[in-house]
Parts: C-alpha cells; sequence; structure tokens
C-alpha cells in the first residue's frame, strides 16, 4: 500500500532519469566511451526501479538490503563481466571481488591509466553511486514534501562524475547546464501541480495570493542557480577542470622501469672505468646491491611486479621479519658519481635511508623498499652530486662447508616463462651425479664457471639475456659469456629443479682486492650472481661466471696463396611479369569500418534483467493486484462503498500479517481487536469516522472520503510498520488477502477480488 506522503505517478521519476542520464555521460572520458555509461546508466536504471517498488512501502532497512541484493546480482554484468558465468550469472569470485571493490574502487579508478575500461573493476564506482543516488532521488521524488530535495543526490552523483573524471571532458558544460534545467524545470511543474490541487480542495486561489511569494523565491532560485554555475564551471569544462587524479599519488608501478640488468652490458664496457660511486664504510667482504631480481619472462629478468611488496620508506625502517632485530646497523655513505638511476645501490637489510643532496626532498619522498628482497628505488632518480647515508645490517659470513647441514629453505618466489629448451638439457647433463638438492646447485655452479668469459668487446659474446641467448649460451659446444648470461642460465636451472632462487645486480671490486675504508666503485666493479635461501643462513650468494682472465682462444685465418679467378655469373633470366594483386572492392574494404553494436553485451544485460524480473514476478504480480484492488475501491460509484473500501484495505492488511479478524463482527469490534494488536493506529477512531460517514444524514463529501483514504494509508503502514521483521517481509508475498478479501459490511457476503478483477459473478 502507498503512504499518503508519496505520489504513485512514474512521472516524477523522469526527472531523475534525465540527470541520471546526463551523469552517466560524465563517466564516458574516464572510462574510454561504452564501459563507464553502460555501468552508470545501469546503476540509474537499478536504483529507479528500487525506488519505485520501495517508496511508501519499505522502510531505509528494507530498502537497504533489497538494493544489496540487486548489486550483487548485477555487479557482475555491469562492472566485472570477466567474473560471470555465461556472461551474467554472479560466480563466487563476481562475490568476493565485488564485495572489496566497495572499497577499493574508489582508489583504484584514481590511480589506473586512462581509459579504466580496460580494467576489470573500476567501473563499480559509477554502477554503485548511481544505485545509491538514484535510489534516495527517486523515493525523495515520490514523496509530496520533500520532492525537491531530490535534486541532491543527483548532484552528488554528478560530483562524483567530475572528481573521478578526467581534465578532458567535451561535454562537461552541456550536462551541467541540462542538469540545472531538468532540477529546475521539473520544480516548477510540481510547484504548479501542488498548486492546482490545492485550490481543487480548498477552493481557494493561492497563486494570486502567493504571487509576490513565488515572484522573489524565483528570482532568488535564479539568482542562486547563476551564483552557483559561475563558481563550478571551471570544475565542469576547461583546462582547470578540478578533478582527484591531480592530487592522488598513484602506486607504485614497477613496468614504467626498465629491469637493471639491462644495463649490464653499458655499465661492464661503456663505463669500464667510470667512477660511478664512491662509497665510505663497506665491511671487509661486503658486496654492494644494486636490484634483486626474481621473475623471467623470456625477454628479461626483472624485479617481480607485485609493487605491493614494495613500500614507503625514510631514515627509519622496521627490522624485517627474518632479520634480528637485536642486530646492530652500521653506517654507509655513497657518493654519486657517474651512476644514473632509480635504483639505489647499497640495498639489503636496511634500517633507514637519509638523503643529503640538493634533490633531498624529492628523494625522501619518493623512496620505495621491498623487505624481501631487499631493494630499494628512488623514484625521482640519482644523479651527479646525490649524496645519502644507509644504515644497513650485514650479514655474517657463511663457511661453505656446512651448507649441507642447513638444507635449503623453501622459499615462494615467482615462476618464470619461456625457458629454453637447451636449460633443461643441460640441467639434466649437470646434475646427473647430484644425490641432493645442496649438491646440485654447486654442481651447477661449478659446471658454469668452467666456461668462458668474454664481455663482447672481442666479439666472442652478444649482450642480453633472452631466450634466444640462452639457447645459444648452452647450445654451444663453448659457453661463453659474461655475469649476465651465467646468473641467468643458473638461475632458470635451479627454477626447472624446483629450488628457490633469485639473480642480483651489484659491485664489489673485480681484482679480488680488499675493499678500503674509501671505495671508488667503477664500472667495472658490477657482476652479477645467484643467491639460494638455505636454513637458519637466510640467502647465500653463488658466483657461476668464470674468472674474467678465463678467455675463448681466438685464430687468425691463413689467407688463400692461389686464389682462383672469378668466374662471370650467367645472366639472370627474364622473368614473367607478376600477376596484379587482387583488389578488394569499396564495399569488402569498408565493411568493417561502421560501429559495431555490442550485441553480446546487449544480450546479457537482457537475460540478467530477465533472470531479475522472473525472480520477483511473484511479488510484483501480487502488489499489482493490491493495487488494482484499492483503486477499485477507492473508485467506488457509492460514497459509502468508498468509504467501507476504506475500511477493508485495514482488514485486508491485518490479514495479509497474520492478525485474524472476525468477519461477523461489527466495525467497532473489529477495530476494538486491532487496537488492542496495534494501538499507534489509532484504528477506533477510524472505524468511527468511517460509520459517521456510512450512516449518518446526508451524503459525505469527496473531501471527507479523501481524507479517510489518507488516514487509512497512514494506519496501515502503521500496522506493517508495527509488525516483526519477517513478518513485514511476508508480508509481500501473502496472498492470503487476495482469495479471502474482507467484505465491504458485516453483513456482505465476500467476494474474492481475483474474481472481482475478472469482471465474473460468484
Amino acid at each position: 500500500m502507498t503512504s499518503s506522503r508519496t505520489i504513485a505517478s512514474p512521472f516524477n521519476l523522469l526527472p531523475v532519469a534525465l540527470t541520471g542520464a546526463l551523469c552517466a555521460l560524465g563517466f564516458g572520458p574516464v572510462f574510454g566511451g561504452w564501459p563507464g555509461y553502460l555501468a552508470a546508466g545501469g546503476g540509474v536504471l537499478l536504483g529507479l526501479v528500487l525506488a519505485w517498488i520501495s517508496a511508501g512501502r519499505w522502510g531505509v532497512a528494507l530498502t537497504t538490503a533489497a538494493g544489496i541484493i540487486i548489486y550483487i546480482a548485477f555487479v557482475g554484468v555491469l562492472a566485472l563481466p570477466d567474473t560471470t558465468i555465461a556472461g551474467f550469472l554472479p560466480s563466487l569470485e563476481t562475490v568476493q571481488r565485488g564485495t572489496l571493490l566497495v572499497v577499493q574502487s574508489w582508489r583504484d579508478l584514481l590511480t589506473v591509466a586512462v581509459p579504466a575500461g580496460v580494467f576489470s573493476g573500476p567501473a563499480v564506482v559509477p554502477m554503485l553511486s548511481a544505485l545509491i543516488c538514484s535510489t534516495a532521488a527517486g523515493r525523495l521524488a515520490l514523496t509530496r514534501r520533500w520532492y525537491a530535495l531530490a535534486g541532491v543526490p543527483m548532484l552528488v552523483l554528478l560530483l562524483v562524475a567530475i572528481l573521478w573524471g578526467t581534465s578532458r571532458a567535451p561535454l562537461g558544460g552541456w550536462i551541467g547546464f541540462g542538469f540545472v534545467i531538468v532540477l529546475l524545470g521539473w520544480i516548477v511543474i510540481r510547484q504548479a501541480h501542488d498548486r492546482a490541487v490545492a485550490h481543487e480542495l480548498s477552493g481557494f486561489d493561492t497563486a494570486r495570493a502567493r504571487s509576490w511569494t513565488r515572484l522573489l523565491s524565483a528570482a532568488l532560485v535564479l539568482a542562486v542557480s547563476a551564483g552557483v554555475a559561475v563558481m563550478v564551471s571551471p570544475m565542469i569544462t576547461g583546462a582547470d577542470r578540478v578533478v582527484l587524479r591531480r592530487f592522488v599519488e598513484p602506486p607504485l608501478d614497477l613496468r614504467n622501469y626498465a629491469s637493471p640488468l639491462m644495463s649490464y652490458r653499458y655499465l661492464e664496457v661503456d663505463q669500464k672505468l667510470v667512477t660511478q660511486f664512491t662509497v665510505h664504510g663497506l665491511p671487509e667482504g661486503s658486496r654492494l646491491r644494486l636490484a634483486t631480481l626474481d621473475t623471467y619472462d623470456g625477454v628479461v629478468y626483472n624485479v617481480a611486479a607485485d609493487s605491493a611488496e614494495f613500500v614507503r620508506a625514510g631514515a627509519d625502517i622496521e627490522p624485517r621479519r627474518t632479520s634480528e632485530d637485536q642486530a646492530s646497523a652500521m653506517t654507509m655513505q655513497v657518493s654519486i658519481d657517474g651512476y644514473r638511476g632509480v635504483w639505489l645501490p647499497g640495498g639489503g637489510d636496511l634500517r633507514g635511508v637519509t638523503f643529503n643532496g640538493a634533490n633531498a626532498a624529492d628523494q625522501t619522498k619518493t623512496l620505495y623498499y621491498n623487505e624481501g628482497t631487499g631493494t630499494a628505488l628512488v623514484t625521482a632518480g640519482l644523479e651527479q652530486g646525490d649524496d645519502y647515508q644507509v644504515q644497513i645490517v650485514t650479514p655474517p659470513p657463511v663457511d661453505r662447508a656446512t651448507l649441507a647441514d642447513h638444507g635449503i629453505e623453501d622459499v615462494a618466489v615467482p615462476s618464470t616463462e619461456r625457458v629454453p629448451d637447451a636449460v633443461l638439457k643441460k640441467t639434466a647433463e649437470i646434475v646427473a651425479g647430484a644425490a641432493t638438492s645442496v649438491d646440485q646447485v654447486l654442481a651447477i655452479e661449478k659446471a658454469l664457471q668452467e666456461g668462458y668469459y668474454s664481455d663482447g668487446s672481442d666479439g666472442q659474446s652478444m649482450s642480453g639475456h633472452s631466450e634466444a641467448r640462452i639457447e645459444s649460451l648452452l647450445s654451444l659446444p663453448e659457453m661463453v659469456g659474461d655475469d649476465e648470461q651465467y646468473a641467468v642460465a643458473m638461475g632458470l636451472m635451479l627454477d626447472q629443479l624446483g629450488i628457490p632462487s633469485r639473480v642480483v645486480l651489484g659491485f664489489y671490486p673485480s681484482d679480488g682486492s680488499v675493499v678500503p675504508q674509501r671505495w671508488e666503485a667503477l664500472g667495472t666493479d658490477a657482476h652479477v650472481w645467484v643467491e639460494v635461501p638455505f636454513n637458519d643462513l637466510g640467502w647465500v650468494s653463488f658466483d657461476p661466471t668464470p674468472d674474467r682472465d678465463r678467455r675463448p682462444e681466438t685464430t687468425v685465418p691463413k689467407p688463400n696463396p692461389k686464389p682462383r679467378p672469378q668466374v662471370q655469373p650467367p645472366p639472370v633470366p627474364p622473368q614473367e611479369p607478376p600477376e596484379a594483386p587482387m583488389q578488394l572492392s569499396d564495399d569488402e574494404s569498408d565493411q568493417d569500418n561502421g560501429w559495431q553494436i555490442p550485441w553480446e553485451v546487449i544480450k546479457a544485460i537482457a537475460a540478467a534483467l530477465g533472470i531479475g524480473a522472473l525472480a520477483a514476478s511473484p511479488f510484483l504480480l501480487i502488489a499489482a493486484l493490491r493495487d488494482r484492488r484499492r483503486r477499485l475501491r477507492r473508485e467506488a460509484e457509492l460514497p459509502a462503498d468508498r468509504l467501507s473500501g476504506g475500511w477493508a484495505e485495514i482488514v485486508d492488511t491485518a490479514t495479509d500479517l497474520g492478525i485474524r479478524v472476525d468477519a461477523l463482527q461489527t466495525r467497532r469490534e473489529q477495530a476494538s481487536e486491532l487496537a488492542a494488536r496495534v494501538p499507534d493506529a489509532d484504528i477506533d477512531r477510524l472505524a468511527a469516522a468511517i460509520d459517521y460517514g456510512v450512516f449518518g444524514d446526508g451524503t459525505p463529501r469527496e473531501a471527507y472520503i479523501d481524507q479517510i483514504w489518507a488516514t487509512t494509508a497512514l494506519a496501515a503502514s502503521t500496522m506493517r510498520a508495527s509488525a516483526g521483521r519477517w513478518r513485514r517481509l511476508a508480508y509481500f508475498a501473502t496472498p492470503v488477502s487476495l482469495a479471502r478479501p474482507a467484505i465491504s459490511g458485516p453483513l456482505e457476503k465476500p467476494q474474492p477480488i481475483i474474481r472481482r478483477l475478472l469482471g465474473r459473478k460468484p
């Protein structure tokens, strides 16, 4: 039953639909077109349906519960199509991701690259905001008193489209203009309608009495609208359009930075004698780490793309989980010379980093640290003149003779892809006689050290560590390469054996000399090695690269003492003219240039809406039959029948709520029993007023009948509100009163409402 405070006409939802469509257009640029339109438009449509069903019937709690169900049912189709079953049915993944994205999607939409439509998840923002705002606006638009406030939720939706959008908004001005025109026009129409209704009921011309008031109100509304338009116009259009994307720093995306291993040959050859940086305080026997590489894709060994492991760091860093809290940290001073890059020399078990150079402020703000790999990254970059201190805990020396006693630790590492076939063959050949995993690691290291070293300056070794380069290293009769190739080959071999490992790029003296207190690291001091985790020892270093003095032999070809005379080649035979290529007709070449209708999306939406409509059809049918019965009673021919029909609505409501009403009692007796069950509904006074209108002298006026029906609607709403939660829910699925409707008078034979709706006599 519709409350007296609501209006049943669907016309009142039209302005919400129009402003919702305008807001949906605002999500187009950030999503690159139809993904934004689909999510926002679908959310508006679902919100309007929910508002129409719930207005005047359901409370806020029940409406919210229904909104949650609708969101879970349709979030897969509108925002997460890759998680659905058959393109429209929500799966367990849909429910899980949809729940998490209620919070996470707001951040994701601000941090992903535009257009966001290529990503799965950000579309939850327009769908969810449109669903909430259109539901709230629709419920307000259907009220008799607060309809003007329906523009507030839609304004919130418009602000979401602006703030979570992009600076590029070609339709921004038209959207804002249309939004204001629709709202003002609708308010004017509703006010005119309300004045006409008031004049019809009272007979007093309120329009003439309030002409000056309306004139002043209209002028005030126009002035406020003009002021708001002037203030928000920069937010809607222009290059200075205010969006949150400008003020939100996106998360670290390692795909923006090349693998540091790709620059190894440049350091080794081109920067061979160039000082990269100067280090003060590096402990004897230690290595200066630059980056830890733990994933391979067949092209490059890189830092794992899971940037969630990289966190912002500063002058103080908490000890990592695998280190001892009481371990004493030492201080290293690093001054940058020829080195250029974002990877911070001096990684490891860090306790803090303090920058001192001219770019210290920017470098401090953009320092990231991965405690699992000991890699530090400065997105602001490092260049000549930069200076910083590193607080670091150096690992103790490891006795290799005890490795077998500790055993290899089981550590999860990223998987590798596109491993060359030669890696499998060479690995099987090397570890054929190794009994344990530790023996296999040592055997691979020793076998690779028996190869030859070449930095490519002699033409014996190509740079890089791609699938093809590693294939040639291991398949040729003699292995020739540098640190880059040998370390990657060992890492791939260990991965095939299921032994966790990682590749590390760093610096230590190439000649094996002791590191002085002040050490100038040259390009030739750059090295690549492999680390394997051992129980109680941590990551232990292995050097598979041969000694740099182990060079491949080169032979100079002898000249031919008796060169043969050159023979003139025979003339080239004439060639037949080539066949002309087959030309495509204009129709064939242009047939795919037109826009294609997304039929799959339309089918998925239609199927989802069909399933939802089918599931809701029993409840909608009951609601429609009740509404039809109420209108038949309200529009009865005789005034007395219209008054008695109001009481029949009270009895039917009680019946569907599980309250038994004796049909043989008088109206006063029925009212007395119902008042005892629902004291707040004021049913006694309603029954007395109906009896006065039915049995009193004269014919009751229409205004009196309207008042009776308004009181009836309020009493029925109070009866439903006083029932328990489950009884209120069961009310919408209970058709008892449709099969056994209330009688108009205590002595009249009851007639089924379904039979009366069909126009049949019993």
